[in-house]
């Protein structure tokens, strides 16, 4: 599960998350919001629950611009790894 994220994750500190977006949807004025909904999925998935927003934040965060977005720690990639290991063995 937490695998999918350890790619965006490297492109978004890398300030190459442009890179997720489909190129048929690829304009310059979608490109701030598919830095948001990075920011919101990213955020989504944080290890401790503590951190992951409710759903009413999420909802707040993806449809109000002027929210500000907290910045998403890394996601933790403990299943990659253990499932990387089960299937080296």
């Amino acid at each position: 599960m937490f695998c999918y994220f350890l790619q965006e994750w490297d492109l978004w500190k890398a300030d190459r998350a442009q890179e997720l977006m489909d190129p048929e949807l690829e304009n310059g004025s979608s490109y701030p919001m598919l830095m948001r909904y990075i920011n919101v999925a990213l955020l989504c998935v944080q290890e401790n629950a503590a951190d992951r927003p409710a759903m009413s934040e999420v909802v707040s965060m993806l449809t109000n611009e002027l929210v500000a977005l907290p910045s998403p720690k890394q996601p933790r990639a403990f299943l990659c790894e253990k499932y990387a290991k089960f299937k080296l063995t």
